[in-house]
């Protein structure tokens, strides 16, 4: 197939398959950039400029892209202004996402798993359990 934005010919793997089983007319490299600059108003240069400011890497954990699956960050934007602040692996952005990019809610997740982190190497399944015995019996079932 040819892409009707860049004109390259490509695989039919290279274009997304529609619901009504027919493919796009742009690859999915040109739907996303589009995308990306319809929604979040970024080209491929500006984001470019982003990855080489990030040194390549997550501006959260740090990772770089390993995996033939997951090809580019996302561009993690405030959804309240609309601000871009940076390049995120799909973990970071869809853990801020799933907290409601919320930082009380992440200080307490930090906190919650800094509090129930093994003390000491060689801590049984058991300890760990008896600890958190009482947390469960006061949630409603």
């Amino acid at each position: 197939m040819r892409c009707r934005i860049c004109e390259s010919e490509k695989s039919d793997d290279e274009f997304y398959l529609r619901s009504t089983g027919t493919r796009r007319a742009e690859c999915k490299v040109c739907f996303i950039e589009r995308q990306r600059i319809k929604n979040l108003g970024v080209c491929d240069a500006q984001y470019a400029a982003m990855l080489e400011e990030q040194d390549g890497r997550c501006a959260i954990c740090c990772c770089a892209l390993d995996s033939s699956r997951n090809t580019k960050f996302a561009v993690d934007h405030d959804h309240q202004t609309g601000a871009i602040r940076g390049l995120l692996c799909l973990k970071c952005n869809t853990g801020l996402g799933l907290l409601g990019d919320d930082a009380d809610r992440l200080a307490a997740a930090i906190n919650y798993l800094n509090t129930h982190q093994q003390k000491a190497l060689g801590s049984d399944v058991k300890s760990v359990t008896q600890s958190t015995r009482g947390m469960w019996s006061s949630l409603p079932h």
